[in-house]
């Protein structure tokens, strides 16, 4: 930050690890108008991975997880996934932000139609 010249950056974010912790406070101390905060995308995904270890929404994931594998299966399904959704079901990603979440959202609620669709129903 010296060499760019310490007022050309107001801020930093990082994850919430003890050693970033400390180098926000080694920073502050050289530029104390820096604001130093955790990434608040980071925590929610450590939150909802967290939360995914109760039972009951392990459980729910791993039905969810389930249903994703067995429908990517069917080469029809993604054919028709292709042609006539925008959106498609994902399994979850440590890495991605909120996938967990995301999986069991597309899973039981936001694919209905996609889901319909490959079992050749109108309601699902």
């Amino acid at each position: 930050m010296a060499t760019a010249g310490g007022n050309r950056a107001c801020g930093v974010v990082t994850d919430n690890a003890a050693y970033m912790r400390r180098s926000w406070r080694l920073l502050q101390s050289e530029f104390p108008a820096l604001m130093c905060n955790s990434c608040t995308a980071h925590a929610v995904n450590l939150l909802m991975k967290d939360m995914f270890e109760i039972a009951e929404l392990k459980l729910t994931l791993s039905e969810c997880v389930s249903l994703t594998e067995y429908v990517q299966k069917r080469s029809a399904h993604k054919y028709r996934n292709v042609t006539k959704s925008k959106r498609a079901l994902a399994l979850p990603v440590s890495t991605r932000c909120i996938s967990h979440n995301r999986v069991v959202l597309t899973a039981l609620f936001g694919d209905k139609a996609v889901i319909g669709r490959i079992d050749n129903k109108e309601n699902v």
